[in-house]
């Protein structure tokens, strides 16, 4: 659990047990054996994929665009214990040291445009930490239990401490070098707020009664884990167009980079007040596309009031888990097929003409239907519109805002117990739209533009 003086990012294991409940990511085995080839000429390190299926999984072959070129110097990483180091500790450490130093160039050229001061380098430096030993301390850590499966940023250390014996290990092998590099640039968000707001050990100085705009921006808030997602898109962005020196992504790889913060969100139940919160899943995706739309600048421009949050949109009501809705696949396609109807023609009277019918055959045979079922019946709702929005666009893109749209038209505005009246559908939606075959991050973009534009902004 993130408290004070914490940043988390938190894989799946244990975080119940400190009053926070993760979203469930199936299949991952926590501790895991990884595929990683070291290539001697140029010292690059890459991970193999090793599985498929599912939100997030590295898929196929690892590409040749895809990798982490560790050579040269780099922040040494402290270990603890010292003596607990597995077999890949090593070629996992330079994997983040190769980050940190390309996340320290981005803030050393993005800082002074930001604040009109230098950024300083972060003062307490990385500590990996075996969440499995049975003693040991670190910044903000009193024994190594307290950060099973997490990774957060430090302010009184100014510093990074991750879990190493399962956090690492989980995204490399569940969503690539993109996923780690993904996590630490949020937490290397966290610093560069603390050091904008003034309140890093090492920072350069600054007003220490948080930002400039007079909003809160507390340890573990919202809006500051909004603004790390941010910034953690606005790494992104600036690896893509090729200025990093170490990191090398793909546009492809940004599916599978995205996805620890969009896996790692919120339980649809959790308050926007709680000093936890980090947002859905839907929130997630869509604060890492302001800033990689419009770099850091856009990340520290944010306030509460511009966050556009799902998470707390809707309160009570049933939940992802709870009783079905609809008793039958045949109810739930029914009811969903007269939504979508009565969506693209707002002012149609009875029941659906008939057209939608081949949509619904498609979205059934499609075998979607059963691959979203585990996500709930929205999610499968959502299969629908998808199904609905490729016909009228003839894109996947086209499909993805399209169903964003449909889901905003009932998001909040349903009947109780009706398609969007639960506080996860928005979530559930985004999930349907992950599952499609060969989804893109511009699928993923899509849906969030079609949520918050309407269809309007679907061209």
């Amino acid at each position: 659990m993130a408290g004070s003086g914490r940043h988390e990012v938190a894989a799946p294991t244990d975080r119940h047990a400190r009053g926070r409940r993760a979203t469930r990511i199936t299949g991952i085995v926590v501790v895991v054996i990884l595929g990683i080839s070291m290539i001697a000429a140029g010292a690059v390190v890459a991970t193999a994929a090793l599985r498929h299926g599912g939100f997030g999984a590295v898929r196929g072959t690892a590409r040749e665009a895809d990798y982490i070129d560790v050579s040269g110097g780099a922040m040494p990483i402290r270990r603890v214990p010292s003596s607990g180091s597995g077999p890949h500790s090593a070629a996992e450490e330079h994997l983040i040291m190769a980050t940190i130093t390309d996340l320290t160039t981005f803030w050393s050229e993005t800082m002074p445009v930001i604040t009109g001061r230098p950024f300083v380098p972060l003062a307490g430096g990385l500590t990996a930490m075996d969440s499995t030993a049975g003693t040991g301390s670190a910044p903000c850590v009193s024994s190594p239990s307290q950060i099973v499966g997490n990774a957060f940023y430090c302010p009184s250390d100014d510093g990074i401490v991750y879990d190493a014996a399962t956090l690492v290990p989980v995204l490399l092998h569940r969503y690539g070098i993109g996923g780690l590099v993904t996590t630490f640039a949020h937490e290397f968000g966290h610093a560069a707020q603390a050091e904008m707001a003034g309140t890093a050990s090492g920072s350069a100085g600054g007003s220490t009664t948080g930002p400039a705009d007079g909003s809160t921006d507390s340890h573990g808030s919202l809006l500051g884990e909004a603004r790390a997602d941010c910034d953690a898109g606005a790494f992104l962005a600036w690896v893509i167009e090729g200025h990093a020196e170490h990191v090398h992504l793909g546009e492809d790889a940004l599916v599978d980079a995205v996805g620890p913060l969009l896996d790692f969100s919120d339980p649809a139940t959790v308050s926007p007040s709680d000093p936890t919160a980090h947002g859905l899943a839907l929130d997630r995706l869509t604060w890492v596309l302001r800033g990689y739309r419009g770099g850091a600048t856009a990340c520290r421009a944010m306030t509460t009031a511009t966050l556009d949050a799902t998470l707390g949109e809707i309160t009570g009501g049933g939940t992802t888990g709870s009783a079905p809705r609809f008793t039958s696949r045949r109810e739930l396609l029914d009811t969903a097929e007269y939504s979508v109807w009565k969506f693209i023609v707002p002012t149609a009277v009875g029941t659906p003409d008939g057209t939608l019918d081949a949509d619904v055959r498609a979205a059934t045979a499609s075998g979607l239907l059963d691959a979203t079922a585990p996500h709930g019946q929205f999610a499968q709702a959502t299969v629908l519109a998808l199904t609905v929005g490729r016909q009228l666009s003839r894109t996947s893109t086209g499909a993805a805002c399209f169903a964003g749209a449909w889901v905003a038209s009932v998001f909040g505005h349903a009947a109780a117990g009706a398609l969007g009246s639960w506080p996860g559908d928005a979530d559930e939606g985004l999930a349907a739209v992950r599952a499609q075959p060969h989804v893109t991050f511009d699928d993923l973009a899509a849906y969030a533009d079609g949520f918050h534009g309407g269809r309007s902004a679907c061209g």
